[in-house]
């Protein structure tokens, strides 16, 4: 039996086993769904919950009432919700969220806290967190969700007040967090994408965390007492429009950063390569193909995190920079992280921002032509634009990475699709890494892919 849910004010009630679908946005100052019986699936149909009502807090999303078992969340998007997203209250058994999305959420969670007390060690947990279960749980998957800008709401003026959070696990068997993004987690006080704590039997797998900041202490997952691995996890701090150095006056202070003044003579250590990207056309396609791509944040781009591990061609590229920089560029560099981004035409940006990865950056285009502009932050210099065509090549140190912020405007008379590869270097010990700025190439000397391959 499929029921279908409607736009209801003072929230919803699901009190029969069955399957749910949300037939459209539930927009209201409460836009709660309370699960209070077992045997359920809730589909969103990819609709969203969006609470009207910034002032008031701790409201939460969706909760499964205590003793409630097998009840599987999917495919619902959670916008503006002061409290948690999704909350079980205890002694839950085969919960299943998978394909969720949230953003904006968790930013007026008032002022409680867990305290968790394990032998010696004293720790005090935000409430709410994005997804929470407060008590005994068992066989829980989180599979494929996108958790964005947890702790921020931009049209509060009071933003950053208390600490901040996704998943909070405390006491459970059999957890599994998979596929899953965490993509802006900030805090006054502190930020911890993750805390788990008394867990029997743990997987996480294939984890990316990005925007991890607060204006304390910062930190990264949080375990005590865990049975279990992570895998397949990276941070990366990458945060668009102000530098992680002048994040905490950010925070504190609640406006832009301000930066110092930079000397109009020094120039741009950055350097452009045209047509220097073998089989870029031909590679196009299978780029599009292996990887696996998500959304980031709201925006209409698609990203793959690690993207020389997962797709086959991204990684001979990678070993064809190691080459390319070593044979033509006359320096030995190690591949660290890859990244790859997926415009499907020209209305797609890329919005200013700066990497955090504090590496070389090493950009291969393919496709459809973009402008890649280098914005300083020195706002009486100009503007560098590089016309990225494909088969080119961009590469800049983390110094112009700390001057100037990056970016793609939209061009909408662009049309067909464009993959970037963006590879973070860390040139060897004894290199001399100014020689990665050599425009002089002798095109003679590029590798080509089959010899990679073969």
């Amino acid at each position: 039996m499929q029921i279908l849910i409607d736009n209801l004010e003072n929230g919803y009630i699901i009190n029969k086993p069955g399957h749910y679908i949300i037939n459209g946005n539930i927009s209201s100052a409460v836009p709660s769904i309370k699960i209070t019986c077992g045997n359920v699936v809730l589909d969103g149909s990819n609709h969203s919950l969006i609470q009207t009502d910034s002032t008031k807090p701790n409201i939460d999303g969706i909760e499964i009432a205590e003793n409630v078992d097998n009840v599987t969340i999917k495919n619902i998007v959670f916008n503006g919700i002061s409290g948690s997203c999704i909350k079980c209250c205890g002694n839950n058994n085969n919960i299943v969220i998978s394909k969720v999305k949230t953003t904006n959420c968790c930013y007026n969670p008032g002022h409680d806290i867990w305290r968790i007390v394990r032998g010696k060690l004293g720790f005090m947990a935000p409430k709410p967190f994005v997804i929470s279960f407060d008590g005994l749980v068992r066989n829980v998957s989180i599979e494929d969700c996108i958790f964005a800008e947890t702790g921020i709401y931009r049209s509060d003026q009071n933003m950053y007040q208390v600490a901040s959070g996704v998943i909070f696990v405390h006491q459970g068997k059999n957890i599994t967090v998979k596929e899953c993004t965490i993509d802006g987690c900030v805090g006054i006080n502190v930020s911890i994408p993750i805390i788990l704590v008394d867990i029997d039997n743990l997987l996480i797998d294939d984890l990316f965390v990005t925007d991890v900041y607060s204006s304390g202490k910062v930190q990264d997952i949080f375990t005590f007492d865990v049975d279990g691995e992570i895998k397949g996890y990276q941070k990366a701090n990458i945060i668009s429009g102000v530098s992680a150095n002048d994040f905490c006056d950010y925070l504190d202070n609640h406006h832009n950063a301000k930066y110092d003044v930079e000397p109009n003579d020094k120039p741009i250590e950055a350097s452009h390569l045209k047509n220097v990207v073998p089989m870029a056309d031909e590679n196009m396609q299978l780029l599009i193909d292996e990887h696996k791509w998500r959304e980031f944040r709201t925006m209409g781009r698609l990203v793959c995190h690690n993207s020389h591990q997962k797709s086959k061609t991204s990684s001979v590229y990678a070993k064809w920079v190691e080459l390319f920089c070593e044979k033509v560029l006359d320096v030995k560099v190690k591949v660290e992280a890859g990244f790859a981004n997926l415009y499907r035409d020209g209305s797609i940006e890329l919005p200013l921002h700066r990497d955090q990865y504090k590496k070389w950056i090493f950009g291969l285009s393919f496709g459809g032509t973009r402008t890649l502009d280098f914005v300083p932050d020195n706002p009486n210099k100009e503007i560098v634009p590089y016309e990225m065509k494909s088969g080119d090549v961009v590469m800049f140190s983390n110094d112009v990475n700390n001057r100037y912020q990056h970016r793609m405007l939209p061009e909408y008379e662009k049309e067909g699709q464009r993959v970037n590869l963006t590879y973070f270097l860390e040139v060897l010990p004894g290199q001399d890494e100014n020689k990665l700025l050599n425009n002089d190439i002798d095109y003679g000397k590029i590798p080509m892919l089959e010899s990679i391959v073969s």
